[in-house]
């Protein structure tokens, strides 16, 4: 499993950060029907990276111009990154609106999300949509500033996504996911602290690992995986009988969970293990 993730890790970021450097922020603007009065959708802003160097490392805060323009209009933004190649970036999206936003970002080789502050919205979910991306890794704190356990709902969507990889993550918002037609999933030394149903939710991935996490309170089923070669779910803190469900899987491998960190791993277990990897 650690050979894979960092395999994972290395393609993301092209053989490290300094791959993806700093260059001119994305240009955005907003949809002409998003500014009319009687327009009743969300405020659409679209946003590209420059064609001279289509690379971006930073925060979203190059949108604070175009979110000014819709900010008298009581809408949700719908927000699309394209045209670039490598993306780095810190997803502030509670220092830049009020309002629910929905991101997409469609056609980049490499994403890389480091930190995802949320709005303090409670019922529903804002979406971060990765669509047609070679290799996502997110990592870092994903959270609520000064929200309830139950405000700031993410809902993370991958679509045609080659290679994701999910390490070191620690949510304290509720979170689902849901992937299609991946090459790899790997979710690694990760903690989400809700997963409302559906939860987890792939289809048609070839490689799907779950290991060294932390899932508290899963309901029945909530991490559904239909359609692929390998399933790995291994030395995790969740509730592996109840919560899981696969089919049309060629290979799955379910060893070395827990439901508590009270429970003592058995001796092969522990003795299979990387010390920096122990829960």
């Amino acid at each position: 499993m650690l050979i894979f993730s960092a395999v994972a890790i290395v393609l993301v970021f092209g053989g490290g950060k300094e791959s993806v450097h700093a260059a001119a922020p994305p240009e955005c603007e907003v949809a002409t029907s998003a500014v009319e009065l009687n327009y009743n959708g969300p405020d659409i802003i679209s946003c590209k990276c420059s064609q001279d160097d289509p690379n971006y490392i930073g925060n979203m805060n190059f949108l604070k111009s175009s979110v000014g323009q819709v900010a008298r209009f009581k809408r949700n933004l719908e927000i699309s990154l394209t045209d670039c190649e490598a993306v780095e970036m810190e997803v502030n999206v509670a220092e830049i609106t009020y309002k629910q936003i929905d991101i997409k970002i469609v056609n980049t080789s490499s994403v890389i999300i480091n930190t995802i502050r949320m709005v303090s919205l409670e019922e529903n979910p804002q979406f971060i949509i990765l669509q047609n991306v070679t290799n996502f890794y997110l990592t870092g704190q994903v959270y609520c500033p000064g929200c309830s356990d139950v405000q700031g709902p993410l809902h993370l969507q991958m679509h045609n996504v080659e290679h994701a990889v999910l390490e070191d993550v620690n949510s304290t918002v509720p979170m689902k996911m849901t992937t299609r037609h991946l090459s790899s999933l790997s979710i690694y030394r990760t903690y989400i602290s809700q997963l409302p149903w559906p939860g987890i939710f792939v289809y048609n991935a070839t490689r799907v690992s779950i290991s060294y996490s932390i899932l508290p309170g899963l309901y029945p089923k909530s991490i559904s995986m239909t359609l692929g070669k390998s399933v790995d779910v291994s030395y995790n803190i969740m509730d592996v009988e109840n919560s899981l469900n696969v089919q049309q899987f060629d290979n799955v491998n379910e060893q070395c969970n827990r439901l508590s960190k009270l429970e003592t791993l058995s001796f092969d277990c522990k003795r299979a293990l990387v010390r920096k990897d122990f829960l």
